[in-house]
């Protein structure tokens, strides 16, 4: 294997990027950092302070896993592009933009009927620094 194969697009992990072709999403677009940014660390640390000693000591359980999930994804990772304003492309059913807040998306993180959405986050935030475009190879070498 090549070792240029296993570089991660640190630009992206770290000020995020749009990323499309999710899958079972059609075109959702979703603006996002990487799940393993500095800030997501940082909180995730925080996180592990907060809990019982227990759990400090075994397996975490999926409770609080989904919980962690949800506030990486919240508080470090899905943002609005600093470009455009906008974190996704979502519309209601009457094709009005559904405007980006941290509470929006902590309501379609936590609500059951949008698991996929809640899957599409994960992966956008876990695949941003791989595999980069060809636009994003162009901006690390400027």
């Amino acid at each position: 294997m090549k070792l240029s194969e296993l570089r991660s697009n640190t630009h992206a992990r770290e000020n995020g990027r749009w990323m499309t072709d999710l899958p079972n999403m059609g075109d959702l677009k979703i603006f996002t950092r990487g799940l393993r940014n500095a800030a997501a660390a940082k909180l995730t640390a925080r996180f592990f302070e907060s809990l019982p000693r227990k759990e400090k000591r075994g397996t975490l359980s999926i409770e609080s896993r989904e919980r962690l999930n949800t506030e990486i994804l919240v508080e470090t990772c899905v943002m609005p592009d600093p470009d455009t304003g906008k974190a996704w492309n979502l519309t209601d059913d009457a094709g009005a933009d559904i405007p980006f807040s941290k509470e929006k998306l902590r309501e379609l993180l936590t609500d059951p009927d949008y698991i996929d959405f809640r899957d599409a986050c994960l992966v956008a935030a876990t695949t941003v620094a791989d595999n980069e475009d060809e636009e994003d190879k162009a901006d690390l070498k400027n």
